[in-house]
């Protein structure tokens, strides 16, 4: 035990002397590198994790809250943060303890039935209740995000705007994986690093455009490139069958 008590000490004071070198290093106006924070952030997965780095001389720190799903566009994305954080600060008062009122087994099965089937997945949802994806999003999760941002004091165009793109997405049943799972589904096996490129090609397109993905429609060209990768023309659908 004392042993224990005297290296507990002396790691205590070379964490407070790396603390007072790091404050005099600012002080001076430098810049740290915190290189073992950087390493050990860049290696460890968390849902919300700090994440530094320094580049050029200039410290740069951001947040990343790792639960949002994937865009594909900058309005998508967005309208994915609204619903998250709307729901964060409304389904406690509308639920309360959930964890009373599910199983942590169902809590995962869910999970992974959304994660494998999208909008279309089925959930064991609180108090034995089973429920369609969408359906729990319409009737439920979507009206309780809206009063969430309204609680957070959300300006009402801005919550309709981006609360309304998911809502939108959820009746033309269309997501950006399942945009992109159709149009592959629509080529073979062959064609598909083809398609693949001209899907991403349209994603950098509509995000120029901020149009969010329920308006895309299916990919109707495919990109013909020279040896070099580099773009030299489109084929349609119309003229290969030709």
């Amino acid at each position: 035990m004392r042993a224990n008590a005297i290296e507990a000490r002396g790691f205590a004071q070379v964490i407070l002397s790396d603390i007072e070198a790091l404050e005099l290093m600012i002080e001076r106006g430098e810049v740290p590198e915190l290189a073992a924070l950087a390493l050990h952030n860049g290696t460890v997965w968390r849902w919300n994790r700090t994440c530094y780095w320094v580049t050029d001389g200039k410290p740069h720190l951001r947040i990343e809250n790792r639960v949002l799903p994937g865009g594909p566009t900058v309005l998508d994305e967005v309208a994915n943060a609204a619903l998250f954080y709307g729901l964060m600060v409304r389904l406690d008062d509308q639920y309360g303890d959930v964890s009373e009122r599910v199983f942590f087994t169902d809590a995962k099965n869910n999970l992974l039935s959304a994660a494998r089937r999208g909008l279309h997945g089925r959930f064991q949802w609180l108090d034995g209740r089973h429920v369609v994806a969408r359906d729990l999003l319409m009737q439920e999760l979507i009206p309780a995000a809206r009063e969430g941002l309204v609680q957070l004091g959300v300006a009402g165009k801005d919550v309709e705007r981006y609360i309304g793109v998911i809502e939108q997405r959820v009746q033309s049943d269309r997501t950006g994986a399942r945009w992109l799972l159709q149009n592959l589904a629509m080529v073979s096996e062959d064609e598909r690093v083809e398609h693949c490129s001209a899907a991403v090609r349209m994603m950098l397109e509509k995000q120029q455009l901020n149009e969010p993905v329920h308006t895309w429609q299916h990919i109707r060209h495919v990109p013909v490139e020279d040896m070099q990768g580099k773009v030299v023309g489109l084929l349609t659908a119309r003229e290969v069958l030709h």
